[in-house]
Order: structure tokens, then sequence, then C-alpha cells
């Protein structure tokens, strides 16, 4: 996998990302990991690991941990049997 790109302010996917492309999300501003699941299907409630998790089992992405920081849990997230997408989410909690 190539190296982590740092998160964008408030861990948002981009604009025409490969992720946000993929769940047919055509949209002008980032997209929160709620927003995401929202328009995936999945129930926003739990954790973001979790969340991630019912992402990646529908089969949507794979999720990566990534470096943890101090305040936070950042995951990567790629498309299935792709490259790693520049897309770093934070647990918002």
């Amino acid at each position: 996998m190539g190296a982590l790109m740092p998160a964008a302010q408030g861990d948002h996917l981009t604009p025409g990302s490969h992720a946000a492309r993929l769940l047919g999300a055509a949209c002008a501003e980032p997209l929160s990991l709620a927003e995401l699941c929202a328009r995936a299907g999945v129930s926003a409630t739990g954790s973001a690991a979790r969340n991630l998790d019912l992402l990646a089992l529908r089969g949507l992405v794979d999720v990566c941990p990534a470096t943890t920081g101090r305040a936070r849990q950042r995951y990567a997230l790629t498309r299935p049997g792709k490259t790693e997408l520049d897309v770093l989410f934070r647990e918002n909690s």
C-alpha cells in the first residue's frame, strides 16, 4: 500500500474521491462518515470503527487501521482489490 496522506480538515471524504464515486456520491461538499453511511444505507449510530466495518461487510470499502493519534483513531478506506485511497476518518467521540 502507498503512504497514507494527511487527513483533511474534519477528516471527510474529498469531493470526487474514489470512495465518493463508488457510492454514487456526486457532491459539492466533503462527506462525513455519517453522510457516507447514510448514502450506503448503514446506520451510523455506533463507533467509527463499527460503521466502517459495516461498510466493509457490504463490500463498499476495505477498512485498514491506520496510525492512531492520541485523540483519534484514523482509518484508510480502500476499494476492494484496489490500492489505498487518500481518505481518512476520525472517530467523533
